[in-house]
């Protein structure tokens, strides 16, 4: 059974995905502690927006396929610009990129790896350092302003 062994923590998902189901996957994963489980349906992005903030951390999982492996979704780098670290399965190489940068952490999300979860996400540690670390990344390789200067460099290397 996958139990929450520490005291203070809870798991907040946020999905479009029916509260039903979600409570089905749980107990079919052996998550036991569903009181500790809060499920919110979000109908408009911007909900979401608002309660990232919260958040200390944002866990991704994304199946492992073509598209994912060459893809990043835009998500992952607004989590970032807003300072919350990732946690995610290693998708693919930017995202190994990103963890190896100190703003997250790949898992395989089994149940041994929950403590090293924990650890990354525990509250005693340089909050305040890796919240910091994540914007400088997130504005880094997410932002407008390096998106164009970046197919800038493109456009005028193709250019020539």
């Amino acid at each position: 059974m996958f139990s929450l062994k520490h005291k203070n923590a809870y798991l907040d998902i946020y999905s479009s995905t029916p509260e039903s189901k979600i409570i089905n996957i749980a107990r079919e994963v052996g998550f036991k502690d569903l009181e500790k489980l809060s499920i919110k349906f979000i109908r408009d992005k911007k909900e979401l927006v608002s309660q990232i903030n919260n958040f200390n951390a944002c866990i991704f999982y994304l199946n492992e396929n073509f598209s994912v492996k060459a893809s990043m979704p835009t998500k992952i780098g607004e989590v970032l610009m807003c300072g919350v670290p990732i946690i995610c399965n290693g998708f693919n190489n930017d995202i190994e990129y990103l963890a190896n940068q100190g703003c997250g952490i790949i898992t395989n999300f089994a149940k041994d790896d929950i403590d090293k979860v924990f650890e990354f996400v525990n509250p005693n540690n340089n909050k305040e350092k890796l919240n910091l670390k994540c914007i400088e990344i997130g504005k880094k390789e997410f932002s407008l302003k390096s998106g164009l200067k970046l197919y800038t460099s493109i456009y005028e290397e193709l250019s020539k």
